[in-house]
């Protein structure tokens, strides 16, 4: 409907060229024959001859935007089955505006409701979230769709999807605290690539980044931060997990400027993956504080065993970022 919408506006554009232009031609002509009653007989009149040359003008159109292209990029795989549900993807489709487009199938086999979800996503060791899950009845079949945003991967970088992994959980959806009925980890290849391969991405340095941490277990960078929104002010950073555990990253005791100003950010990453995120500080509490222009952000960066809470954590340092 956008290209049908954009298409009448450019024939509108060149209908009303096609007015002015007939408009123009009458004029001349009317010149003319006013000039044949006259003593003085003028040679062609340049207004014609203007109006004869912007005629092709009409010919002159935007091209029309191309539809988007969706192509199937893998077929079905069945990924659980057993007594209490089955649970397969049954087609793959790449869509050059909308991204990737995984169609689902969900079977619960119980008695009782049942919450399909997918927790810890990556794709091509990129942490990325696509807030899928779907409730089924007892006994029903349902159908979905789980999306990847190409806007997205591409700020990751992120060019072709060809790895996606993601922990699958089968829950009974009434009692979240009971054992889960399924919970594996599930890698799907759909450019037909292979585990071994596969190469990832590096994700390339940015102008001005600044390396806050960088050991044995972890990796963490403040890439830029963005002073040109009006309305939030974010910090783009970039983390890499180097352990066999699942990592939480926080800021904590975060001041911008002198003032105390909480962004509440949080990021788990999976065992081994990568992420980008963004720390965002909105306007209003920043001009709440006196702050029009940002000159320094400190906090105290904090990663921590996601699974377990008791751990001690693997970072709890203090730093100072100058934008």
């Amino acid at each position: 409907m956008r290209w049908r919408r954009r298409k009448s506006q450019r024939f509108g554009k060149v209908t009303a060229m096609k007015k002015i232009i007939t408009s123009l031609l009458c004029a001349a002509m009317l010149l003319g024959l006013v000039a044949c009653g006259s003593s003085d007989k003028p040679t062609p009149t340049d207004s014609a001859a203007s109006a004869t040359s912007a005629a092709p003008t009409e010919n002159v159109t935007e091209a029309p935007t191309q539809p988007p292209v969706t192509q199937t990029v893998m077929e079905k795989i069945v990924l659980v089955d057993d007594d209490n549900a089955t649970f397969a993807i049954t087609k793959v489709e790449s869509n050059t505006h909308m991204g990737m487009q995984l169609q689902v199938q969900c079977v619960n086999k119980t008695d009782r409701a049942l919450m399909f979800s997918w927790d810890m996503v990556s794709v091509c060791g990129f942490m990325y979230d696509p807030f899928w899950a779907e409730e089924v009845a007892a006994g029903k079949t349902a159908n979905s769709t789980v999306y990847l945003d190409t806007y997205e991967l591409e700020q990751m970088g992120v060019e072709s999807v060809d790895e996606i992994t993601f922990t699958l959980r089968i829950t009974d959806s009434e009692n979240w605290m009971e054992q889960p009925l399924a919970e594996d980890v599930c890698t799907v290849y759909p450019t037909g690539l292979t585990a071994e391969t596969l190469q990832l991405p590096d994700r390339a340095p940015t102008d001005g980044q600044v390396v806050i941490a960088d050991n044995e277990s972890l990796r963490f960078v403040i890439e830029w931060a963005d002073d040109g929104s009006a309305s939030t002010y974010p910090v783009y950073v970039y983390m890499e997990n180097k352990t066999d555990r699942n990592l939480m990253f926080s800021w904590d005791m975060v001041s911008v400027d002198g003032f105390m100003i909480d962004p509440f950010w949080a990021v788990c990453v999976s065992a081994g993956k990568k992420a980008c995120s963004e720390v965002t500080f909105y306007r209003t509490e920043l001009e709440s504080n006196g702050i029009e222009n940002v000159s320094q952000i400190e906090f105290t960066l904090m990663v921590s065993d996601y699974d377990d809470w008791e751990a001690d954590y693997l970072l709890e340092e203090t730093y100072t970022y100058n934008p």
